[in-house]
């Protein structure tokens, strides 16, 4: 659902909440809204705009939000605000048209950022079994990209300025690289 007037929140409030809900969210699943830039939905507890800026849809993290099938209980779902008319044919990823509002670089790099600050916060390591793409658990689940499943899902399968190889975690793989960056940088300064 469209949330009017979202609220938007702090790299240190994000993080303040990340301590509140740890022990209680095991995972962090990566999606995109497949709306227009600036429309947030409640699906998801934080929501990312075109210029980065971060909106909070829930109270507390730990809240359960319908975002990713079957695997809502002990996740928190992170939305780039993008994606509509985003379309791929076949199985090629060569194929995959972003749509009229394609997520920005401001929008990756955002999201990464906001992995960093939960995975601190949460104590979760910043790989596959903590941190995924929805295209990612929907290839595991069988209602991935690939799959001739009618309700199929592929949010952040690829990334634009990515190569579209036949790596079918490309997205994912990015955004934990990047993420895992800025993790370490967040990890220096504090140690400085």
């Amino acid at each position: 659902m469209l949330v009017e007037n979202p609220v938007t929140i702090t790299h240190q409030e994000l993080h303040m909440l990340g301590l509140k809900a740890k022990g209680q969210i095991k995972h962090l699943y990566l999606h995109w809204t497949a709306g227009y830039y600036g429309q947030a939905y409640s699906d998801y507890h934080i929501n990312i705009d075109k210029d980065g800026e971060v909106y909070l849809t829930c109270h507390e993290l730990y809240q359960p939000k319908s975002h990713t099938f079957l695997r809502n209980k002990d996740g928190i779902g992170i939305a780039l605000c993008c994606g509509v008319g985003a379309s791929f044919t076949g199985k090629n990823p060569q194929t995959i048209d972003f749509g009229e509002c394609p997520p920005t670089m401001m929008q990756i790099e955002k999201m990464a950022q906001v992995i960093a600050i939960l995975a601190d916060a949460l104590e979760l390591p910043i790989e596959f079994s903590a941190v995924a793409t929805h295209a990612e658990v929907a290839i595991v689940d069988g209602y991935g990209p690939l799959s001739s499943d009618e309700q199929k899902r592929w949010d952040l399968w690829y990334l634009p300025g990515t190569p579209r190889n036949f790596d079918h975690r490309m997205g994912g793989v990015t955004l934990r690289r990047k993420a895992q960056w800025y993790k370490d940088l967040f990890d220096r300064r504090i140690a400085a």
